[in-house]
């Protein structure tokens, strides 16, 4: 499971592409609701969670990598700095990192770029969904109005008041979304060549070799079961109320 890293990176990078954009429009739409900015971000998060993985990494790739020339097309790291470059721990950005070799950092964070964003992008229409509609219901409380007619601002009263009551939807839906992302890793390692575990379940499969299957499956299965308890022990932070 030397591949489970890889996964792992993507997995990361995408679902805080994902939290970025989908988290960010939907905060943004809820409180311009029912107003252009609100509309054009709507249809956006209808239209990235509706687009197929595996078009939208190769439209990525023609235009970003092949016709632009702004990012690699595949794999985790360029064939010249492979050869000297040695990860230690699996992750290739924590590696390069550590290294302090300005070079390899730029090159494996180029090659994170593509990969993250085809991944995230459908979670970031459903976690911008989610926050719209969490956030929606959280504004017309009473307690928001009470903090209204303090007189405290709009900021303050979003920020501190609504948001921390609207993260429990939404904090459980960010966790549902590593199995999410474990399933889009499966097309997103196979178009840009990311020798990660998904594709190595791939290529177990098509090989029918029945013993790694079953240890990446429950590998998998094991790892999404402890970030949904990870995110179980998250709910006792933000909400008090919900502490055993």
């Amino acid at each position: 499971f030397l591949r489970f890293p890889a996964t792992l990176e993507l997995a990361f990078f995408g679902l805080m592409f994902a939290w970025i954009f989908g988290f960010g429009t939907g905060l943004l739409a809820a409180v311009r609701v029912d107003r252009p900015i609100d509309h054009v971000v709507r249809i956006f998060h209808i239209g990235s969670f509706a687009m197929p993985l595996f078009w939208l990494g190769l439209m990525l790739q023609v235009i970003f990598a092949v016709k632009l020339g702004w990012f690699p097309v595949a794999t985790r790291i360029g064939g010249r700095i492979a050869f000297t470059f040695q990860s230690k721990t699996g992750f290739y950005l924590f590696d390069a990192i550590m290294s302090g070799n300005g070079k390899v950092i730029a090159d494996v964070a180029k090659h994170l770029v593509l990969p993250s964003i085809t991944l995230g992008f459908a979670q970031a229409g459903l976690l911008g969904r989610m926050t719209r509609a969490s956030m929606l219901e959280v504004l017309d409380a009473d307690y928001v109005t009470t903090a209204r007619a303090k007189g405290l601002k709009e900021r303050i009263v979003i920020m501190r008041h609504a948001l921390r009551n609207a993260l429990i939807p939404i904090v459980t839906v960010f966790g549902l979304q590593f199995a999410i992302l474990m399933g889009g890793a499966v097309l997103t390692e196979t178009v840009f060549s990311w020798p990660g575990i998904a594709s190595f379940l791939v290529r177990s499969i098509e090989s029918r070799d029945w013993p790694a299957i079953q240890g990446a499956i429950v590998f998998i299965a094991i790892f999404i079961s402890v970030i949904n308890l990870l995110v179980d022990i998250a709910y006792s932070f933000i909400d008090p109320r919900v502490r055993y």
